[in-house]
């Protein structure tokens, strides 16, 4: 070697490489250089000390190296199983199990639509349409009772939902006897035609139900309309 050449023997170029390498190691490996150095128990000297570092350097880059091999081998081989398995779960055949809980999940999702459209109605608290209302108390109310109804529960007097004002609700609702903004069971032209063509007589409750149903018909028309807008 050339130290050799200008009479530099090993243990005199290793009292200089040596402590220079050792002070270059980070301090995690520096501590574990530190315990397998005194756990070998060497021959105490300078070039003992440097060919024992040299030898655990390169042992520790040899194992740094089969880790990541091995970590990029599992990684490799679980991602190729995921996408075997999708591929097979995209072209295999449904079972009947599948398709049966395929179809309560579906069928669990629109009955939650439904719930939530079908709000609690505003006049008799059942689970329908306020304004399709066909209980007995209602049909019975006059009009003042409806509106009090409405304006003591603070929903709109336009879709007799609550959130916002009628003012400054934007809808096609329309009546369909006097084309206002509002749905015909708080119409006042339908009051008062009962009011005064319909006196209380033994007949009354026929003609009631007869008004009643055609109500109810314009009603689910109306809300056909506003479903489709």
């Amino acid at each position: 070697m050339a130290l050799d050449s200008l009479g530099v023997t090993n243990e005199k170029y290793a009292d200089i490489i040596f402590p220079l390498v050792e002070s270059c190691l980070p301090s995690e490996i520096l501590k574990v250089w530190k315990r397998s150095r005194f756990a070998s128990h060497p021959e105490i000297t300078v070039k003992n000390d440097l060919d024992s570092l040299i030898k655990f350097l390169k042992h520790e880059v040899e194992s740094e190296l089969r880790i990541k091999l091995a970590r990029n081998t599992f990684t490799s081989e679980k991602l190729s199983k995921r996408n075997s398995d999708r591929y097979e779960g995209k072209n295999s055949i449904p079972t009947a199990t599948d398709l049966l809980s395929s179809h309560k999940h579906t069928y669990s999702k629109n009955q939650s639509k439904n719930f939530k459209r079908n709000e609690t109605c505003v006049f008799c608290e059942r689970l329908h349409p306020s304004q399709s209302c066909k209980d007995s108390s209602t049909t019975k109310m006059s009009l003042e009772d409806r509106k009090n109804i409405v304006k003591n529960k603070k929903v709109c007097f336009v879709c007799l939902k609550g959130g916002h004002r009628a003012i400054s609700y934007k809808s096609n609702v329309r009546c369909f006897a006097c084309r206002n903004r509002h749905f015909p069971i708080l119409c006042p032209n339908l009051a008062s035609n009962l009011d005064h063509n319909f006196p209380n007589n033994a007949n009354n409750t026929k003609v009631e139900e007869t008004v009643t149903n055609t109500l109810n018909s314009h009603v689910r028309h109306s809300d056909f309309n506003s479903e489709i807008a």
